[in-house]
């Protein structure tokens, strides 16, 4: 099990911390985010050792959907 430290300085910036951490797994990973971490959620699941994502009280855009357009 792994915790991301998301900067918060730019979605950039948090998709990119989420995957270095991604990298480092052995293998499927699910990845769980909670409110502005769906977002992130979103742009990194992409990743190749993402197994499945989950968002829990989370912001879900679809692909090529901002954070901005859900409201």
């Amino acid at each position: 099990m792994a915790i991301v430290q998301n900067p918060l300085t730019s979605l950039a910036d948090d998709v990119a911390a989420t995957r270095r951490v991604l990298d480092r797994q052995d293998g499927p990973t699910m990845l769980v985010g909670h409110s502005w971490g769906g977002t992130v959620n979103t742009e990194a699941g992409m990743h190749p050792n993402v197994a499945g994502l989950v968002y829990v009280a989370a912001l879900a855009p679809d692909a090529g959907e901002t954070t901005g357009q859900q409201y």
